[in-house]
């Protein structure tokens, strides 16, 4: 008992304080590089306005990810993710195998197919948080590749508020987007 006390204040003689630091990530935010033509970024990459998406300015760097978000009011909205290559201005994303898409009626979409679909007694209402846990894997030959260079993407239409969250390691909770 002795010996582990002794090997835990080792750390500290010194001046030491024996914490790791760690490094400080950067801000996530809305992306003014990665949007639709019709699209606003506004309060320091925190609110979209207008029609079409966005991408956050960082990329999911695991396979395995998880992001929330709060919807402030109703309205037509999706969240999911996307490469760099998806077309911000065709909404609702999900058309297209750039994209994998929750949208506003529970349904989730990728290449124009619906995948799966929330129970109609489950459907995100004004001051929900909506959880998005995802396993990434790649596609079919001839698809586009989810396991690397996706990012975290929002569509917009009308006057839906949504307030986007995501968790990564080293910090517990990260505020993305405040729409």
């Amino acid at each position: 008992m002795a010996a582990s006390a002794w090997c835990c204040l080792r750390c500290c003689r010194d001046g030491g304080t024996g914490h790791i630091p760690l490094k400080e990530m950067p801000a996530v935010q809305l992306d003014t590089q990665h949007m639709g033509t019709d699209v606003v970024i506004v309060k320091n990459g925190r609110r979209i306005c207008g029609t079409g998406g966005c991408l956050a300015s960082a990329p999911l760097h695991q396979n395995k990810s998880y992001f929330e978000f709060k919807i402030q009011s109703t309205g037509i909205w999706g969240i999911g993710v996307a490469t760099q290559k998806v077309n911000l201005n065709q909404i609702p994303l999900g058309r297209d195998m750039h994209s994998l898409v929750m949208r506003n009626d529970g349904a989730l979409y990728h290449n124009n197919e619906e995948k799966n679909r929330l129970p109609a007694n489950s459907l995100p209402q004004e001051g929900d948080v909506v959880i998005i846990i995802s396993k990434l894997s790649a596609v079919a030959a001839g698809g586009a590749d989810y396991k690397t260079g996706n990012y975290p993407c929002i569509l917009w239409c009308g006057c839906c508020r949504l307030k986007v969250f995501t968790s990564c390691t080293r910090q517990a909770r990260l505020e993305h987007y405040l729409i």
